[in-house]
């Protein structure tokens, strides 16, 4: 899709019916793990680093396992603004405070929460001006009142001029009732305290749904993924976002295979990209297969979310953004 930096705009010019449908109907491209794209063998580990990585590192040393662990905590390729640029709209973000900073992580350090916010200022300033965005604030580590409050003040120092607040509009909002307003940005954010206290914050778990299928294997994460379709299309009252998360899981064993060194009839996966590659197109299909459903009023799929967003020339994001044009008259 040559439009993809302004995909919201561009559909909804040639089918004036889009912007008339709440943003929990249409389909939305999103990222998981959006901010994981600048981890390398030299990022320290994360806060939210699983304990076993701490003890390994602990008998022999940080940077092997830094550098071991490193496939496994990156997700994406691409930078915040080159993921916007490509059509995503959803962004999942975690965040940690360590040496009096806020960074983004998955296990180890990834990039400063303000580099991620200006990118995203950029984009909505400069480029995507009618697109809507969503920011998924839904982990936070080593955070304490202080901490969020410097997070929040981030966020609206530099995002101000287009939030969305939560009192003002649900996720039944339409594109044309936001379009006639500067708000282009919702906020979600999993600290019900603080959501309290800043109420242009969207709370997480009032907003937004999103099953973890928790598997790696695409077989199973298909059958997940289709069971939470069939429920979300029976839907006729939208009270909350859905996400679809598409992207496998790599547990311990997976992990710790790729790292040891033994001979085995299967090569081990060895990163977070390696399982993208073996289920993107698999995961195209399915969404193809939504697509051309006449079991559903709705494709069923709100959000969905996946590891590395460029693989095959970003078809991934192009299925996701197909399912909002309308199927032809059977």
């Amino acid at each position: 899709m040559d439009s993809k930096p302004v995909w919201m705009k561009a559909i909804a010019e040639e089918y004036p019916e889009f912007a008339e449908k709440s943003l929990a109907e249409i389909s939305i491209p999103g990222s998981h793990d959006s901010a994981a794209y600048n981890i390398s063998g030299c990022s320290p580990l994360a806060p939210d680093c699983q304990s076993w990585a701490r003890n390994l590192a602990a008998v022999v040393g940080h940077s092997a396992v830094q550098t071991h662990h490193a496939p496994w905590s990156k997700c994406q390729n691409y930078d915040i603004f080159t993921q916007l640029l490509n059509g995503i709209r959803y962004l999942d973000l975690r965040v940690c405070y360590v040496n009096d900073q806020l960074w983004f992580c998955h296990a180890q350090i990834s990039v400063l929460v303000t580099d991620v916010l200006t990118q995203i200022a950029q984009f909505v300033g400069e480029v995507g001006v009618d697109e809507i965005l969503l920011l998924d604030f839904n982990h936070f580590y080593q955070m304490d009142r202080n901490s969020h409050a410097m997070l929040c003040g981030m966020i609206m120092s530099t995002l101000s001029e287009w939030i969305c607040p939560a009192t003002e509009r649900t996720c039944r909002a339409t594109l044309s009732e936001l379009w006639k307003t500067p708000q282009r940005i919702i906020v979600l954010y999993n600290n019900p305290v603080e959501v309290a206290t800043h109420q242009w914050l969207w709370h997480h778990s009032d907003h937004i749904s999103t099953p973890w299928h928790n598997t790696t294997e695409n077989e199973t994460l298909l059958q997940r993924m289709t069971e939470q379709w069939k429920q979300w299309a029976s839907e006729t009252e939208f009270k909350k976002f859905t996400i679809t998360q598409s992207q496998r899981t790599p547990n311990l064993t997976t992990v710790s295979s790729s790292l040891l060194k033994f001979h085995a009839a299967t090569p081990p996966v060895k990163s977070v990209e390696e399982l993208a590659v073996g289920t993107h197109l698999l995961v195209c299909d399915w969404l193809e297969d939504r697509r051309k459903s006449v079991e559903a009023t709705q494709t069923g799929v709100n959000i969905a979310i996946a590891d590395f967003i460029d693989l095959y020339d970003g078809k991934w994001i192009d299925s996701v953004i197909s399912l909002n044009i309308p199927r032809p008259a059977t």
